[in-house]
């Protein structure tokens, strides 16, 4: 009985290619950031910075935005979209490309919501990079701006003990 399993086992470690379980980054050397529970984050193409909320729990990031319509150009499926700088209230058109439809889950089972993604620019203190954001009307939140693991995913390290840890944009030039 023995001798069966030692010769099965001999044969899938015969059998099995080998694997690398080395990172191909050792994670000591990957600079990450740190952040809070909330942060502020620049937005470019709003011109203007967001007081956003880190949430783990969400595959995408979103942002409030107002007036969404789908339209074709060229072939392809753009958005124009509204969105407002919170500090001054002034509205932003801007019009995009379609990255993809988020199909969002709801809380309590209801049924999953459509939301257009589209890249924009975020900028937090000195860490600039181009993410997904499915657009949303976030009247009812309490942040205009919610930060997704697409965005952590490999460069933040979350601790929510504190918040508001990097150095806050600059007011945008009017």
């Amino acid at each position: 009985m023995r001798l069966r399993f030692f010769v099965a086992l001999l044969c899938l470690c015969i059998l099995t290619p080998p694997v690398d379980l080395r990172s191909k980054e050792d994670p000591a050397e990957v600079e990450r950031l740190v952040i809070g529970e909330a942060e502020y984050f620049y937005i470019s193409e709003a011109g203007a910075r967001y007081n956003a909320r880190i949430d783990t729990g969400a595959t995408t990031s979103s942002i409030h935005a107002l007036d969404i319509e789908a339209f074709e150009r060229d072939g392809e499926t753009w958005v124009s979209f509204t969105l407002i700088q919170p500090e001054s209230g002034k509205a932003v058109e801007l019009e995009k490309p379609v990255e993809r439809i988020a199909s969002i889950r709801r809380r309590g089972g209801e049924e999953s919501m459509k939301r257009y993604v589209v890249k924009l620019e975020a900028t937090l203190g000195n860490w600039t990079r181009r993410y997904e954001f499915n657009l949303a009307d976030r009247t009812d939140f309490e942040f205009p701006l919610l930060i997704g693991r697409n965005l952590l995913r490999g460069t933040l390290i979350v601790d929510v003990s504190v918040a508001y840890t990097q150095t806050k944009q600059p007011k945008p030039k009017q």
